[in-house]
């Protein structure tokens, strides 16, 4: 017989072994997206996840290596609202060995902040770009790696207020003279 060279290495690393990589599925609970102006989610979307175990809180219980990994967002062609999530980088989150945990995820994704890795602030006084300020939310349930996805239900974190003024025709030909000013409204937050 012939025998070919070959070089592989399938064994699985010492810190994997015995470890299940985790799936994520997401909906948006609400249709309305800023980002398109409509509800889909889109092949250049991110989240970030987090994992932690059950019980636990962040960042004192996050499972090793599952702190804010990038998953690009993989559109469902049949529901514009859902979608399922895979690590965009060689980063993957994996179920703890033993116990069960839940995943805490954020759009859009942005590396963490130095020094604290669970904070995500917020500022709209630029709002050009409406993806960069449509902070959504979505915290599972508790799953073990026998489960087949983490469910992920993002919600808006922030409303937008939409303003449409009709002149009175008895006003006509009157002009309006600048944008109507919302005052006393927050223009920055921390998640």
């Amino acid at each position: 017989g012939l025998m070919l060279p070959g070089c592989a290495d399938d064994t699985v690393p010492s810190d994997l072994a015995g470890r299940e990589a985790v799936t994520f599925r997401g909906c948006r609970e609400t249709v309305a997206r800023t980002a398109d102006g409509g509800e889909a989610w889109t092949d250049s979307d991110r989240v970030g996840i987090f994992l932690v175990t059950t019980g636990g809180t962040l960042p004192d219980n996050l499972v090793p290596g599952a702190d804010n990994v990038e998953y690009a967002v993989v559109p469902d062609p049949g529901n514009a609202a859902t979608a399922t999530f895979t690590p965009a980088t060689t980063d993957t989150v994996y179920y703890p060995t033993r116990g069960k945990a839940y995943a805490v995820a954020y759009y859009p994704w942005r590396p963490a902040p130095d020094p604290d890795p669970c904070t995500y602030k917020i500022n709209v006084t630029d709002q050009h770009d409406p993806a960069a300020i449509d902070v959504q939310y979505a915290k599972s349930g508790d799953s073990d790696k026998n489960a087949a996805a983490i469910d992920l239900a993002f919600r808006h974190v922030m409303s937008k207020l939409v303003l449409n003024a009709r002149l009175a025709a008895e006003l006509l030909p009157a002009t309006l003279t600048g944008a109507p000013v919302i005052g006393g409204v927050p223009s920055s937050a921390t998640l």
